[in-house]
C-alpha cells in the first residue's frame, strides 16, 4: 500500500493561517462533585492578604559574575546591614538579579564597591585575603500589586481595564520573592526552599518540630520548607510544604563514612596507615568540596575556612612530609604546635588538602553546618532518607506551623508591604468515594477496598 501524500509546507501554513486561538476557549468546570461521604480536612495552604501598594522593581548586577546566590546574599546583607544603603526599607532580593522595594529608592541608579573577608582563607599566614565586589542597582519599573487582588477577586472581568496577565505574573513573582527573602537570608536555601538548623544535632525523633537525622556515611538530613504563592477562588493562598536536604555532617564525618564498610571501626583505628588504599579514593571523592574551619586560632585570632580538595595518605607526624617555614623545618604536627600553639591528640590521623600547599590535621577541622549535599545519594542513603523524612499528619501540621513562624516573625518586614499570612491552615471538604465498579472480561464486580491512598 502506498503511503499517503505528505502535506507541503505551503499547505500547512495556509491551513494554520485560518486558525484563531480566540475561537478555542478553555473548558469551564460544570460543578463540584457530590458523590461520596463528605468530611473536613486541613490543608497545607494558608490565606494571604493581597498587598495594595505599588512596589518598585530593580535590576541587580553583581560582579564578578557567576557568583552563587549564597554569596550574592552575603553581599546584599553587607549593603543593607553594614553600609545602610537601604535605610531600613524592606527590600526583597532573589539572590541573583532582581530586587523589589515597597518604597522608591532616592536614586534610580547606584553603584557600590564592597569588600568581604575571604572565607576560604588565603594568604601565606592564614590571615585571609579579601574579595572585592561591585554592585549596580538600576530601577526598572513600578508594579501595582493591587492589581493581583483585583484579578483573584474577579473584579473588572471582561472590562477594558481588566488586569493584564503580565501584570498578574509580575505581582506574583514579586510577592513570592518577598516571602522567600527572609528565610533565604538566614538559612541555607535552594530555589523556593529553605532548611533549618537542627534544634538538637543528636535528635532523631520524628516527634521533634525541627529535627536532624543521621544518614549513612557522615551525612545528615535537614528539615525545611518550600513556599509558593497560589491563586484560588476569590482569594490568594500560600502553599507551604515540607522539604528535606542532605547536609555535610559534623567533625566525625570521616569516621561515619568509613563505618559504612566497617561498622565496628573506632577513632582508635582511624590512623593514616590503617585506611585501605581503595577507601582513600572513595573518601577523597566524598570529602572534596566540603567547607571546613580550623577549630583553633592563630596569633591574630583568625580561624581560616577553606574547602577540602582531597585527603592525603600520610599523617600529621610523618617525617617524610617535612617542609621549611620561617627558617625552620617542620612536620605538619610541629607547625601547628608552633603557629597555633596546639598539641595534636591524634597526630597519626590523616590530613586533608585545602590548597596547593596547605594541609590541615583532620582532628582540627570542623565541617561547617548547612552545606547542601548536591551529589546523588547511593541506594542505602536514599532508603534511609525516605524512611527518616516520612512524617505523620499531626507532626506535619506542627512542623508547618513552625515553618510559617520562620516566614513571618513578630518583627517581620512583611508589614511594610501590607502582606499578612493567616496562621490557620485552610479547611477543605474531602469526599470518601464509594467502592468502584469494575468491568473485566464482560463481567461486572464490585471492588472491595481494604487499603487505600489519596493523591492530590
Amino acid at each position: 500500500m502506498p503511503f499517503p501524500a505528505r502535506n507541503e509546507p505551503d499547505d500547512l501554513v495556509g491551513a494554520m493561517a485560518g486558525m484563531s486561538v480566540g475561537e478555542h476557549q478553555p473548558m469551564i468546570r460544570p460543578n463540584t462533585g457530590t458523590v461520596g461521604h463528605k468530611y473536613p480536612v486541613l490543608t497545607n495552604t494558608y490565606q494571604v492578604k493581597p498587598p495594595e501598594i505599588i512596589c518598585y522593581h530593580y535590576d541587580v548586577r553583581i560582579t564578578p559574575d557567576k557568583t552563587p546566590p549564597r554569596l550574592n546574599r552575603k553581599v546584599w546583607e553587607h549593603l543593607d546591614k553594614v553600609m545602610g544603603v537601604f535605610k531600613g526599607i524592606a527590600i526583597a532580593y532573589d539572590g541573583r538579579s532582581m530586587a523589589y522595594s515597597p518604597k522608591k529608592l532616592p536614586a534610580d541608579e547606584g553603584q557600590f564597591s564592597i569588600t568581604l573577608p575571604d572565607e576560604d582563607g588565603g594568604g601565606r599566614n592564614g590571615s585571609g585575603s579579601a574579595r572585592d565586589f561591585s554592585v549596580k542597582i538600576r530601577f526598572t519599573r513600578p508594579i501595582d500589586l493591587a492589581r493581583l487582588g483585583v484579578f483573584v477577586r474577579g473584579e473588572l472581568r471582561g472590562q477594558a481595564d481588566e488586569p493584564d496577565p503580565s501584570e498578574v505574573q509580575s505581582a506574583i513573582q514579586a510577592v513570592n520573592i518577598l516571602i522567600q527573602h527572609g528565610p533565604s537570608m538566614l538559612y541555607p536555601s535552594k530555589s523556593a526552599s529553605f532548611f533549618l538548623p537542627p534544634a538538637n544535632p543528636q535528635a532523631a525523633s520524628l516527634s521533634k518540630v525541627i529535627s536532624v537525622f543521621c544518614l549513612m556515611q557522615g551525612l545528615t538530613m535537614w528539615r525545611g520548607y518550600t513556599t509558593s504563592l497560589r491563586m484560588g477562588p476569590s482569594k490568594l493562598f500560600l502553599n507551604l510544604d515540607i522539604a528535606s536536604q542532605p547536609m555535610g555532617s559534623l567533625p566525625d564525618v570521616v569516621l561515619n563514612y568509613l563505618k559504612g564498610t566497617n561498622r565496628n571501626l573506632t577513632f582508635a583505628q582511624l590512623s593514616a596507615r590503617n585506611i585501605p588504599p581503595a577507601e582513600y579514593i572513595k573518601l577523597g571523592r566524598f570529602l572534596k568540596g566540603l567547607k571546613v574551619k580550623l577549630v583553633v586560632k592563630d596569633a591574630d585570632g583568625y580561624q581560616p575556612t577553606r574547602k577540602i580538595r582531597g585527603i592525603e595518605k600520610f599523617s600529621a607526624n610523618d617525617p617524610a612530609t617535612q617542609f621549611e617555614a620561617d627558617g625552620k623545618t617542620h612536620t605538619i604536627e610541629s607547625y601547628f604546635a608552633s603557629v597555633y600553639n596546639v598539641r595534636l591528640q591524634r597526630p597519626d590521623f590523616p590530613v586533608v588538602l585545602v590548597s596547593k600547599t596547605a594541609r590541615w590535621p583532620l582532628e582540627l577541622c570542623y565541617v561547617e553546618m548547612g552545606q547542601k549535599w548536591t551529589r546523588k545519594l547511593d541506594p542505602e542513603q536514599t532508603a534511609d532518607a525516605i524512611r527518616l523524612t516520612t512524617v505523620g499528619p499531626s507532626d506535619r501540621l506542627n512542623m508547618l506551623s513552625e515553618g510559617l513562624k520562620r516566614i513571618q516573625p513578630s518583627d517581620t518586614a512583611l508589614g511594610q508591604w501590607g502582606v499578612d499570612i493567616n496562621p490557620n491552615p485552610i479547611q477543605a471538604v474531602a469526599r470518601e468515594l464509594p467502592q468502584p465498579q469494575i468491568n473485566y472480561k464482560r463481567r461486572v464486580s464490585r471492588c472491595v477496598v481494604e487499603m487505600a491512598a489519596t493523591t492530590s
